[in-house]
């Protein structure tokens, strides 16, 4: 019987120390398939009701973290909702406003980019992907991913030079991301391609007026703010693109909504000219929360 005993607790030590060198040893970037598919359907499909829900395209993303938000608004539940290529239209604001909970102070964050707003982004392809993907599927990813990812295949080669693009799965819903050889003009070319082949869509504008003039009665505080790009990508933008921020500020302001200016806002570091490292993103996520906070006092 003393045997047995011991033969159970040496099984046990076993496991548990194989379960946590795999643990330790698995890449600390976004080789786990299994991880980043868990991250995506976990931010489409979350457990409760949020506080605070942030909106937007990879700019937000990647771009604001709600660990930094926490700091502002300790007893917040707070969600990143930002999807690739994320578009501004009545489906997803409807989608992000389904998120915010029954409490009285209901926050929702939009980041505004010049492409959010043009056809090609009221598409939503990424955020309609983790939407529609069938039930067994979404079960699958949610409830089973997250016990196959430490079981991942490990590659152990000291020879080989880790990844450029680096990127750690937030449950918040925020990417945590940098390259180490960085390029700042690499999203240049792409974006003026992109502001060639779509437009800024009226009907994009026109459904975001009609949102935030309704959910002002319902209590809601929307706050807006353009996501800050390098310099030289934000002169694309504008060039190419018909994207006015001053009419889109003015736009929030007109209908009891709030709009956030970023001062400085070429500060802000990005590594490829679009997306911000994850040092300045941290950086912009503390200051929009207080602003909010800000904001709110002042009424």
């Amino acid at each position: 019987m003393h045997n047995i005993k011991i033969k159970i607790i040496l099984y046990i030590t076993f496991t548990l120390l194989f379960t946590v060198l795999i643990v330790l040893l698995k890449p600390d970037n976004n080789q786990s398939v299994y991880e980043k598919d868990w991250f995506w359907i976990n931010k489409t499909y979350p457990y409760k009701k949020f506080d605070i829900v942030i909106y937007g395209d990879s700019r937000v993303y990647r771009g604001i973290s709600p660990e930094k938000f926490s700091e502002v608004f300790p007893s917040a539940d707070i969600i990143n909702l930002g999807y690739s290529s994320g578009g501004i239209n009545k489906q997803a604001l409807e989608f992000a406003l389904d998120k915010l909970g029954n409490n009285e102070s209901k926050i929702l964050v939009l980041g505004i980019t010049p492409f959010s707003l043009t056809e090609k982004a009221r598409q939503n392809k990424h955020l309609l992907q983790e939407l529609n993907r069938p039930t067994g599927e979404v079960l699958e990813r949610k409830y089973i991913y997250p016990f196959l990812t430490a079981f991942e295949p490990i590659e152990i080669n000291p020879f080989k030079l880790p990844e450029n693009y680096q990127m750690k799965y937030h449950p918040t819903g925020w990417v945590e991301s940098y390259k180490i050889k960085e390029d700042t003009t690499e999203a240049l070319e792409s974006y003026i391609k992109q502001f060639s082949e779509t437009k800024l869509s009226q009907n994009s504008i026109a459904e975001l007026e009609t949102f935030i003039k309704e959910q002002k009665s319902n209590g809601i505080k929307i706050f807006g703010f353009r996501p800050p790009a390098s310099f030289s990508l934000e002169k694309i933008e504008n060039e190419y693109s018909s994207f006015n921020e001053k009419e889109i500020r003015e736009l929030f302001i007109r209908n009891g909504a709030y709009w956030i200016e970023i001062p400085s806002r070429y500060s802000y570091h990005t590594y490829d000219g679009s997306h911000l490292h994850y040092l300045s993103a941290k950086k912009l996520s503390f200051f929009i929360a207080q602003q909010i906070k800000y904001k709110i006092h002042l009424q």
